[in-house]
């Protein structure tokens, strides 16, 4: 009997779905619903992303794939071990654990310890008991063990949801979009492209929830960080003309999703940043400055961090001065990249100056 002869007379149990090019969904129906695991068939090695808890109905499927080179380890109860143990015995897979590594019959090793050509993968923490990951493929970015991406290097890059339990009858459904890529990325281009078409000077990128809107190119207001009475003023007649409610005088809604005017600080010299809140729906406007200082602090990818670095540094002017102690937590003071750094906010501060924007409408630096 063939092997899918065979599967299919499980087939109220154990179904095997292929949503997208080199990746399988093997799941397994309990009384919940599904539980599954996924298998990714890469170019240097294939990895399986979760475990069964029975590995028996997988294995032919696992072995005409050409076997499993590692287990990326996301539940660590007990009635896993046996089916990790037994995709070591017959396909020598080892398990990627995040911060702990069970005492499994298994070579085990944690994330930080090895490296992969065409899978990388980032441990994001625990999550309701499991482990988290984003996964770095050539195709796409896979999400596991959380619903959303925020502060993550996913920046132009399709991203997978994949949800190793669902209380639904369709399988499919374990795979899916993140929150913030469906909606956020998606809302925070559109404010975007108004804003360009009534002439706000600003700038967004779907790698953070903000976007920066011009300030000022004096920066006589040391003291603390906050969009002046003109800006905050002209925002809020846009955003009412974009269709937004305004919720309370800083706050705005629209959909599913907030814009926030971010205000001053109560106290002085406190960093600017203290009055920015992230949230998984939220589109936050900050000043330039507020801008650069979170994209330093973030957590994104370096090669995206220093294009958007000199594309933002070509946009907008911000205040040099109270953010370059930051910035060399990032680039050395005399590198290359720091003098092309500065070299594009030096034009960007002459083409304003020159300009003299009224408030925050305008030309764009480009």
């Amino acid at each position: 009997m063939s092997f899918w002869k065979r599967f299919g007379n499980n087939r109220r149990r154990y179904k095997i779905i292929a949503p997208r090019p080199r990746l399988f969904v093997l799941g397994e129906k309990t009384a919940e619903g599904w539980h599954s695991c996924f298998l990714w068939c890469g170019t240097f090695g294939n990895y399986l992303i979760g475990l069964p808890r029975s590995m028996e109905p997988f294995k032919q499927i696992i072995a005409a794939k050409g076997g499993v080179k590692a287990i990326l380890l996301t539940r660590e109860e007990n009635h896993f071990q046996s089916s990790a143990e037994t995709l070591f015995q017959f396909a020598g897979a080892y398990l990627i654990a995040g911060d702990v590594v069970p005492s499994w019959q298994i070579p085990s090793y944690r994330h930080h310890a090895v490296y992969h050509h065409d899978f990388r993968f980032k441990w994001l923490g625990k999550n309701d008991g499991g482990n988290s990951w984003l996964i770095e493929t050539a195709d796409c970015h896979l999400l596991v063990g959380r619903t959303t991406v925020k502060d993550q290097k996913t920046c132009g890059t399709d991203v997978v949801m994949l949800q190793e339990s669902i209380a639904d009858n369709d399988l499919e459904k374990v795979v899916g979009i993140p929150r913030d890529i469906g909606g956020l990325g998606k809302f925070g281009c559109s404010l975007s492209e108004f804003f360009t078409s009534r002439r706000v000077i600003h700038y967004y990128n779907p790698a953070l929830p903000l976007i920066a809107v011009f300030d000022d190119i004096e920066f006589e207001r040391n003291d603390f960080e906050a969009i002046g009475p003109t800006a905050r003023s002209q925002l809020t007649k846009l955003l009412q003309e974009y269709g937004a409610s305004q919720k309370s005088g800083q706050l705005f809604s629209m959909d599913d999703n907030e814009i926030h005017l971010v205000g001053p600080n109560r106290a002085l010299a406190s960093d600017p940043l203290d009055c920015v809140t992230i949230k998984d729906d939220r589109l936050t406007i900050v000043t330039p400055t507020q801008y650069w200082m979170a994209l330093l602090e973030a957590d994104i990818e370096e090669p995206i961090r220093q294009k958007l670095a000199v594309n933002f540094a070509a946009t907008l002017p911000f205040n040099w001065r109270k953010t370059f102690p930051a910035s060399l937590v990032r680039w050395e003071k005399n590198s290359t990249f720091m003098k092309r750094l500065r070299a594009k906010q030096k034009n960007c501060i002459e083409h304003y100056k020159r300009r003299r924007p009224k408030g925050i409408l305008g030309a764009i630096s480009q």
